[in-house]
């Protein structure tokens, strides 16, 4: 792994102010503020839910609840993660503090904005907070001491696609266009781009953390075949279009022919880089629900695919039990792995919070296969997860505090 060169360095000089020395350190550890913004995002958005069982007079939040969880959320700790790997993996300059300083910012934005029904600014938000991101790799491209990893053409097919939407999504939100393409950017912007960024930094990270020299630091993977991601990236990328595009009449079976798409992308991830390997057996608590959430998370899109019908159930299947709890499992790698002094958790806590997303999940599954009592299960499902996001925040405090 290439070692980050002297540019990447911070060093505070001594009588250097208290608030030069919470810049430096977001600078060198940027999931210290972005972890704590997604988890806010997370707990306002299974919130909504419970405020609208009790007060449905204030209207349906589906919209706000899927802005905050999938652009709020996952997009928080996709940039924490980010802006914190990529420059011990690849060797570049570290984040400025403007390019913090200006994300989070503009995925605060993006929260108030979602909460209070403003789309076009949640729209607008999202675009600059992934724009920003796109500014700090672009300018480091060029820089790079080594070629990077195949598999990360699909970060930059998730990033670039993803921004296009977002300002098409700008676009849509003032009432112009067909419906078809707000739908479309709303699910490339949601769940294709956490999809793509699965498989290219799955692709990367999974075969280190299972190999005996478990962590970041262990060995690279094998170099993979360039060609060969690129036709995944693009074919994850045109399973969207299959299925929003209005070139089949038939709802349903554009449907089938999406999910099945990108569940076919998903499960060559799976045979080629989770499904052979095991975490050693000395690996910490924490990891041993990486591969699971990636099954999961396939499982989810196979149903989509083969039940049409549920689909947003299997969604929310691929959501919570899959990418959400794989979110967290590697936010705890990266918060463990940089405050090793701080004791690691327990098979208990860990265990408590599988418990806690797996409930929440056929929970939520159920509303949409017995919606007899649909609000009060998203409410139910809401709190179970409330507290999932609780208890993960006690392991994550004493590792994300910018202050000693």
């Amino acid at each position: 792994m290439a070692t980050p060169p002297p540019r990447a360095r911070i060093t505070v000089q001594p009588g250097t102010s208290r608030w030069a020395e919470i810049v430096a350190l977001a600078r060198r550890q940027p999931y210290r503020v972005l972890f704590w913004v997604g988890t806010a995002c997370a707990v306002l958005g299974l919130a909504v839910w419970i405020t609208f069982a009790a007060m449905p007079e204030l209207g349906y939040p589906g919209r706000s609840h899927a802005t905050l969880l999938m652009q709020g959320f996952l997009l928080s700790f996709v940039l924490g993660f980010l802006f914190t790997m990529l420059p011990r993996a690849l060797g570049v300059a570290l984040p400025g503090a403007s390019t913090l300083g200006i994300t989070v910012g503009a995925i605060l934005a993006l929260g108030a904005a979602a909460l209070t029904g403003h789309h076009v600014v949640a729209a607008a938000a999202h675009a600059v907070a992934l724009g920003t991101f796109i500014l700090f790799a672009a300018r480091r491209a060029f820089r790079l001491p080594e070629r990077p990893p195949e598999p990360f053409v699909h970060i930059a097919v998730a990033f670039t696609s993803t921004f296009v939407a977002a300002i098409a999504s700008i676009i849509t939100e003032c009432g112009v266009g067909p419906g078809w393409v707000g739908g479309l950017c709303r699910s490339l912007a949601g769940e294709g781009f956490v999809l793509m960024l699965v498989v290219g930094v799955g692709s990367f990270l999974v075969p280190k953390l299972t190999s005996p020299a478990s962590g970041c630091d262990g060995p690279a993977p094998a170099r993979a075949s360039l060609p060969l991601e690129a036709l995944l990236a693009a074919l994850m990328l045109t399973s969207y279009l299959v299925q929003w595009l209005p070139l089949i009449p038939d709802g349903e079976v554009r449907i089938r022919l999406g999910y099945g798409l990108r569940a076919a992308v998903f499960a060559s991830f799976l045979v080629r880089h989770v499904l052979p390997r095991r975490m050693p057996p000395e690996s910490p608590p924490y990891l041993a629900g990486l591969r699971w959430s990636l099954i999961l998370t396939g499982v989810g899109l196979g149903l989509a695919a083969v039940l049409p019908r549920w689909v947003l159930a299997w969604q929310h299947m691929a959501y919570i039990g899959g990418l959400t709890w794989l979110t967290l499992t590697v936010a705890s790698r990266v918060a463990i792995g940089h405050a090793p002094e701080v004791a690691q958790p327990g098979w208990r806590r860990v265990a408590a919070i599988a418990i806690l997303l797996l409930l929440a999940m056929l929970v939520r599954v159920a509303a949409g296969i017995w919606p007899a009592a649909y609000v009060l299960h998203l409410a139910i499902a809401a709190g179970i997860a409330v507290a999932a996001f609780a208890l993960w925040a006690t392991l994550l405090f004493p590792r994300c505090r910018l202050l000693p």
